[in-house]
């Protein structure tokens, strides 16, 4: 009799035991008591890192043609558009002043702000010289360039030029006015006893210019040199 309740206890407990292992195996094999939710964490993060790495390429791709993207900001401006007067920042004896400018359009493509004092002429093909009406010596040529050309043989040829005058100096970072420091991809500059000549390659909006400068020295330079850097900075080229 005994034997017989002892074998219906076992068949019991064999019974609860395949119970209760039905039920954990339907919440994932384990059970929060048991400490046995493992299984289920262990399999979601080996289905992530599979898709995460697959997507990075996909999205590496778009950042890959950002330069693409950026296009759009190169191209010409029109010249309609354009405010037709602006005020120009500069420096006289350390201390700012506001100069009245006007939009001057040249044939070469491009636009600019030309302050008042100043006169603006062609000087030949493909060359336009900006220079002071009392003063004309002083003066900058400026040329539009290919938004394709080569900078380092455009800054090879304007060491060649300097080198007429004088010893030929690169000026970086602070040695440029902090107004066209960003937009000169090159800046030189040379000396000799009747005056000092600068030769910059300027990345204006849609384009690149060569800007070409000559300032005598004379009573006149302190007033009519600190112009040319803000009148150069608003180069920009416009559409046809």
């Amino acid at each position: 009799m005994m034997v017989r309740k002892r074998w219906k206890l076992a068949l019991t407990l064999a019974a609860l035991a395949s119970a209760l292992t039905a039920c954990t195996t339907g919440f994932g094999g384990g059970s929060a008591e048991t400490g046995n939710p493992a299984p289920v964490a262990s399999e979601q993060p080996a289905e992530q890192p599979t898709e995460q790495p697959a997507a990075d390429p996909a999205t590496s791709g778009p950042a890959e043609e950002s330069p693409a993207e950026d296009a759009p900001a190169m191209q010409p401006a029109s010249f309609d558009e354009l405010p037709k007067t602006a005020e120009l920042e500069i420096l006289l004896e350390g201390m700012p002043e506001n100069v009245p400018a006007t939009l001057t359009k040249s044939d070469q493509g491009y636009a600019f702000y030309l302050m008042e004092g100043f006169d603006f002429a062609m000087e030949e093909p493909g060359k336009d010289l900006i220079f002071h009406k009392e003063f004309p010596e002083y003066s900058t040529r400026v040329e539009l360039l290919p938004a394709d050309a080569n900078v380092e043989e455009i800054k090879a040829n304007a060491e060649e030029q300097l080198k007429a005058v004088g010893d030929v100096i690169e000026m970086k970072d602070v040695e440029i006015h902090p107004s066209i420091r960003d937009r000169a991809a090159f800046f030189l500059h040379a000396s000799h006893a009747e005056g000092t000549r600068i030769a910059a390659l300027v990345e204006g909006e849609g384009g690149l210019f060569l800007c070409t400068m000559n300032f005598p020295l004379g009573e006149a330079a302190e007033g009519v040199t600190p112009r040319f850097i803000p009148m150069l900075n608003s180069l920009v080229v416009v559409a046809e």
